[in-house]
């Protein structure tokens, strides 16, 4: 059997798995693909940590540090879903302010990529200022400090979805930002 048919056949089985666990168990699913969202960033970071060596003008490289907070904030984010009751003491806010708090480092991440691929910061330098500007938001959400993003009575709050719409605008921003970049074989 060919390797294009294996593949085709292994997805189909994997999604169809995936939508019975869905259905079965909605926590069980959510906190599955969490976990492999995670996985593949700390992959992401891995490469980019063991590439720096090699090409230290990378995207791929300047991402590594970004992606691997935000996966272990994604993790953590899982594990404080709504219905898991692996921390106890909070309601749905704190996993969606960590949402939050993980797609801003993660937008942020590849704007500030763009913005200094020229330049880029020394790589553990980037890695500690990522992870200790994680552990600032995550104490905030923790402390109940961060701006509230879901409560029973509005469900997702304004600052929320405000939030998603300013993410986009970043993701945006760097898109365009890449796309004007003057030596496209140096990106």
């Amino acid at each position: 059997m060919k390797k294009t048919t294996l593949s085709i056949i292994l997805s189909i089985l994997i999604g169809v798995l995936l939508y019975w666990v869905s259905i079965y168990n909605y926590n069980l699913y959510h906190i599955m693909i969490e976990i492999a969202i995670s996985m593949i960033g700390i992959l992401i970071f891995s490469v980019s940590l063991n590439a720096r060596t090699f090409n230290k003008v990378n995207l791929l490289v300047m991402l590594g540090p970004g992606f691997f907070v935000a996966s272990l904030i994604t993790m953590l984010h899982s594990f404080t879903y709504y219905g898991m009751n692996i921390i106890p003491g909070y309601d749905a806010n704190l996993p969606t302010q960590l949402w939050i708090i993980l797609s801003y480092i993660l937008a942020f991440s590849f704007l500030i990529t763009i913005l200094l691929r020229e330049n880029f910061p020394h790589y553990f330098g980037a890695l500690i200022s990522y992870s200790i500007l994680g552990l600032i938001f995550i104490a905030l959400s923790f402390l109940k400090i961060f701006p509230d993003c879901f409560t029973p009575e509005v469900g997702l709050t304004f600052f929320k979805k405000i939030s998603e719409y300013i993410i986009i605008l970043i993701y945006l921003v760097s898109i365009l930002l890449l796309s004007r970049a003057k030596e496209i074989d140096k990106v």
